[in-house]
């Protein structure tokens, strides 16, 4: 309206000579820009019949402009309104053409980036979680490798099966961790070792398992493959460990040694869908390392039997030779290249004397010591 004034005002002072026909179409231009197509054709009609209506005014002689001809003239009213109108058609239409299309680009633009800013949260929410799971295997295979190294390190077999569950628990954060052990007929899997309040219960129930289909731990003894399962119910659990009702997520893992299945390795947790891929590579991991210290512990031991059995059986053989030759006191045995000793193999009287009295009898070129 202002604008619109303006012409109005400058049109009827100065007539073709002064500005009104720039406010004119400056008017189509802001027209153009703020509103509509409708309200741009609308201001052109206006445009139009005021330029109409002030030629007639001019050329009439309604009103006059003192030294200005050009104003009175119908020919320049008539070029001046077509040439406005020429313009005013260009701007709105290029105008109506242009901005849909602005708007349209502003729009994708503007979608582009909400797009890209969702794509950047989520690339970062992904290397954040990324991170973390990084961080967290990092963690697990540094305390995989402690407990490897720590479990290797003991030789009592029943010391070594509890310290690998605590540090199961302790070092990755499961609540249950029981190792099971099979029987001398491979028939009946045996708990051995575990954690938790609910694992000690076991423990003093002597809890153990069928080796076969008929059972989880079994099944993955006897096919010798892991196996996992998530509970969405406290019922899938409890119906067979009621001593370990808060399990959400269950790994067992076959104990193998040197081509044989000794047992398997049972890991719990609280959390929901707790093992993943990278997840369960590491504890296989874990477990080809405790398969291999219990095989070690248990050689270690029979060795420490045959050994002590050896000893036993080697200190009565000992025994029993030495009362032989003493009662025969005779030697049976000797050493004499110097050929000292006399031919008839008897004793002499230093070495008698020697196992007579227990002590070391020299002389010259005889060293007698008694054998105790």
């Amino acid at each position: 309206v202002l604008i619109y004034t303006i012409a109005l005002t400058d049109l009827m002072a100065d007539g073709l000579g002064g500005s009104g026909r720039v406010f004119l179409v400056g008017l189509i231009f802001i027209t153009g820009i703020l509103f509509e197509r409708n309200e741009s054709v609308f201001m052109l009609l206006v445009s139009t019949l005021t330029m109409i209506a002030f030629t007639i005014v001019f050329t009439v002689g309604i009103t006059n402009i003192p030294g200005d001809s050009r104003s009175s003239q119908l020919a320049a009213w008539i070029v001046s309104t077509l040439s406005l109108l020429m313009i005013d058609v260009l701007i709105v239409v290029s105008l109506n053409y242009l901005i849909p299309r602005f708007v349209t680009a502003l729009q994708q633009s503007q979608q582009l980036a909400n797009e890209l800013k969702i794509s950047q949260t989520t690339l970062t929410r992904q290397v954040d979680e990324r991170t973390k799971r990084i961080s967290k295997r990092s963690d697990q295979l540094e305390a995989i490798t402690f407990i490897g190294r720590d479990v290797m390190s003991i030789q009592n077999l029943d010391q070594m099966l509890n310290e690998a569950v605590d540090l199961i628990s302790n070092q990755l954060g499961y609540y249950f961790a029981g190792i099971f052990l099979t029987d001398e007929v491979n028939q009946y899997a045996i708990l051995r070792a575990a954690s938790s309040q609910g694992g000690h219960r076991l423990l003093m129930s002597r809890y153990r398992v069928y080796i076969g289909e008929t059972n989880f731990i079994g099944s993955v003894i006897s096919r010798g493959i892991l196996r996992f399962r998530h509970y969405e119910e406290n019922e899938a659990q409890t119906s067979e460990t009621p001593e370990l009702a808060e399990t959400r997520s269950e790994i067992v893992l076959p104990l193998r040694a040197r081509d044989r299945l000794i047992g398997a390795l049972d890991i719990q947790s609280h959390e929901i869908e707790e093992f993943d891929e990278e997840n369960i590579k590491m504890l296989q991991i874990l477990a080809d390392q405790l398969a291999l210290s219990i095989t070690n512990a248990r050689l270690y031991q029979e060795t420490q039997q045959s050994l002590e059995s050896a000893r036993r059986a080697y200190g009565q053989i000992s025994q029993q030779d030495w009362t032989d030759l003493i009662s025969r006191q005779q030697i049976i045995k000797r050493y004499d290249p110097q050929e000292i000793l006399s031919e008839d193999n008897g004793w002499s009287k230093k070495s008698l004397q020697a196992a007579q009295d227990g002590k070391m009898v020299i002389e010259n070129s005889l060293l007698a010591i008694p054998i105790k």
